[in-house]
């Protein structure tokens, strides 16, 4: 699924409160990596362009991979949080049924989360508003996609 389907850039620009024409996306396609049960991996980049905003550069990455089955969506989400955290803080976050940690870092705020098979990180730089403010942000965002992805009437 290409970045386009999973966040459009009007929304993305919306959530951040960019202007319309002050957003380019980059769509990176993840190759499968079966030692881990990732059947393929999505990133999308969000990059600040618009000359008079006053952020530039990376304000948003998505990242969204797919899994044979829940147990390595999990275990994949275990490592990716504990990788991100570093031994930093983690605060636990329930995002309806999915499960979602959060790290805050000096220049960057990052939400990671699993539903079923699928995970999706998502990352904001500080620079866009405060960490507080971000966890919105980035909430809002893992609900968007996920509604995108997921099936509700499925039970896998």
């Amino acid at each position: 699924m290409s970045c386009a389907k999973l966040l459009p850039q009007d929304e993305a620009v919306a959530v951040l409160g960019l202007p319309l024409d002050g957003l380019a996306v980059g769509d990176v396609r993840g190759v499968p990596a079966m030692a881990v049960g990732r059947t393929a991996r999505e990133t999308c980049t969000y990059t600040a362009v618009n000359p008079v905003w006053p952020v530039k550069g990376v304000v948003l990455v998505v990242t969204v991979g797919w899994f044979v089955d829940p147990a390595s969506a999990r275990a994949q989400h275990e490592r990716n949080v504990a990788d991100v955290a570093g031994g930093g803080a983690v605060a636990s976050e329930h995002l309806g049924a999915a499960t979602a940690a959060v790290v805050v870092r000096r220049d960057r705020t990052v939400l990671l989360s699993v539903f079923r098979r699928t995970n999706v990180d998502v990352e904001i730089a500080n620079a866009v508003g405060r960490p507080s403010a971000s966890r919105g942000v980035l909430d809002d965002v893992v609900r968007r996609v996920l509604a995108r992805l997921v099936d509700t009437r499925s039970t896998a």
